[in-house]
């Protein structure tokens, strides 16, 4: 079995901001991501594999504390790349960056 988990909330996400690579867990995030952990603390993990953004890795690390499974970084699991769009709000674009055509600036 495969489990999929998205990164707890940023600052970014809650204000609906591209983001940047460094983008960290929020204190909400990092409450998400501890509580994740003691759900998973049980399970019978066999591996943590997680993007290397900060907002992901902080959360798999959390993960990694609660079940004592090593941490995999994967930079092939990151988001696309929005480019010159990173620090925008999506209310300030005329398009759809989310649209699986789109290209970013």
């Amino acid at each position: 079995m495969i489990l999929l988990v998205r990164h707890g909330e940023t600052a970014g996400n809650a204000s609906r901001v591209f983001q940047t690579p460094e983008t960290p867990l929020s204190e909400v995030g990092l409450a998400q991501a501890r509580r994740l952990a003691a759900r998973l603390a049980s399970r019978p993990l066999a591996a943590i594999v997680s993007s290397d953004l900060a907002r992901a890795r902080m959360t798999a690390e959390a993960v990694g504390a609660a079940t004592g499974l090593p941490l995999a970084l994967d930079p092939g699991l990151q988001e696309r790349n929005f480019g010159d769009l990173r620090g925008t709000a999506y209310a300030e674009l005329d398009v759809d960056p989310f649209a699986p055509d789109y290209v970013p600036p």
